[in-house]
């Protein structure tokens, strides 16, 4: 009787644990935070690179008034992001925003804010702004607390901004703004010369030209740069990071589109000729026409009716195998016997049926699912790019005789044992 309570009691136990386990909802739990954090981290990359563009527009033309800024990326019409330059002339918002005389200061405000309603986790919010922008307290939510408008940002800094600007942009409690500050005032304030080498400024301040002369002004806040780029301290601005640069297929070549590196196909330069096509030259990397090989038979041993043959007795070539390559192959002929076989074939890499969607990234390349040794044997042959390189047979790459994506997150692709888009090799 007591083996069997135990029994009843041990079957009861298993069963609660297996359903009720948080270790059974861990993934799909995992899958949604981090969609959630990624859509975040869109938010608040575009309202910094908008606001730096914004900054940068300020500087070059002298906007001397309020003014809407305008902004038509694509990130900007998806999240509802404006900006704005307001300006304060003690405690009103001011039309001009350069002082009409000496001694006196004009506050002026470039601010970035996301209009749309998002669902998002506060504590989310700001757990990213800790990790991408740390030093940004002018980076983060609008909260108000006790009367006041404050900017919460990461790490828990707060930033006061003045009640007339909130009403004048007529945000809420919960918006992501970013907001940059800075002081115009008179000769009082700024120490100016006509001439560049002329002006000498402290080491926490930094020498600009504004308003038709140099002038010495307090240090900005550090510059951000976004997406693949780095700061370069000796060119003074952001430039690609070449550590991020992915490894592309054979056919393509790695370029910076909004701030990211992806991978891009060659655009067609030339228009050739009937009977050829164009062939970019990847060490000139330049387009030339050349003769398709496809076209082109030997007849002598291969002729059109044995081509046609399908296994027949007494016929060299068995067309079975043309039936069976995969949408990324392609069908390859040996002229002394006739043989025919299927070879991985880079330029389908584009082809939906082949492979749909992107594999871009430092951590990120394409390899061939080769299905066994011997199809890497006949291969060879034909694909110079991996007659001395060793490929891989292991449970991470698949053998399904398509192009596949490998991510090797933090390790990262070996670059020297890899040969994209027909083997991918992590660190």
């Amino acid at each position: 009787m007591n083996i069997f309570f135990i029994i009843i009691v041990f079957l009861f136990m298993a069963g609660w644990y297996f359903m009720d386990s948080p270790s059974q909802n861990v993934q799909e739990h995992g899958i949604e935070y981090a969609m959630e954090k990624s859509e975040i981290n869109s938010v608040l990359t575009c309202i910094a690179h908008i606001q730096g563009e914004a900054v940068r527009l300020d500087e070059a033309l002298q906007i001397a008034e309020r003014v809407d800024i305008d902004n038509d990326t694509l990130c900007a019409q998806k999240y509802d992001i404006a900006t704005v330059k307001l300006c304060m002339d003690g405690n009103r918002i001011s039309a001009n925003c350069i002082p009409d005389r000496p001694g006196r200061s004009i506050e002026n405000f470039i601010i970035t804010i996301s209009h749309a309603h998002h669902d998002f986790d506060m504590g989310k919010v700001l757990e990213l702004l800790e990790a991408e922008h740390p030093d940004m307290s002018s980076f983060g939510i609008l909260i108000e607390e006790n009367k006041t408008f404050k900017i919460l940002s990461g790490g828990g800094r707060t930033k006061i901004l003045p009640a007339a600007i909130v009403k004048e942009l007529d945000a809420a409690d919960g918006q992501i703004l970013y907001v940059t500050q800075y002081s115009v005032a008179g000769r009082a304030i700024f120490r100016t010369e006509q001439r560049e080498d002329m002006v000498r400024c402290s080491p926490n301040e930094i020498r600009i030209f504004r308003f038709g002369k140099w002038q010495c002004a307090a240090q900005n806040e550090p510059n951000i740069c976004i997406g693949d780029n780095v700061w370069d301290a000796t060119r003074g601005r952001c430039v690609e990071d070449m550590s991020r640069r992915p490894l592309c297929a054979a056919r393509q070549t790695a370029v910076m589109v909004d701030y990211h590196w992806i991978c891009m196909d060659p655009l067609q330069q030339i228009q050739c000729p009937p009977g050829q096509f164009a062939h970019m030259d990847y060490s000139t990397l330049e387009w030339t026409c050349t003769t398709n090989p496809g076209d082109t038979k030997d007849t002598s041993k291969c002729d059109t009716a044995r081509l046609m043959a399908f296994g027949r007795v007494g016929t060299t070539l068995r067309l079975s195998a043309a039936a069976s390559c995969s949408d990324c192959e392609e069908l390859v002929i040996d002229p002394e016997t006739c043989a025919a076989k299927c070879v991985p074939d880079a330029r389908k890499i584009t082809n939906r049926a082949c492979y749909a969607g992107e594999c871009s990234g430092a951590s990120r390349a394409f390899y061939f699912g080769f299905p066994d040794a011997s199809y890497i044997t006949s291969a060879r042959p034909h694909i110079p790019e991996i007659a001395n390189i060793e490929i891989p047979m292991t449970p991470a790459h698949s053998r399904n005789r398509k192009f596949n994506c490998l991510d090797c997150g933090t390790d990262g692709i070996d670059r020297d044992k890899s040969k994209p888009p027909f083997v991918a090799v992590c660190n």
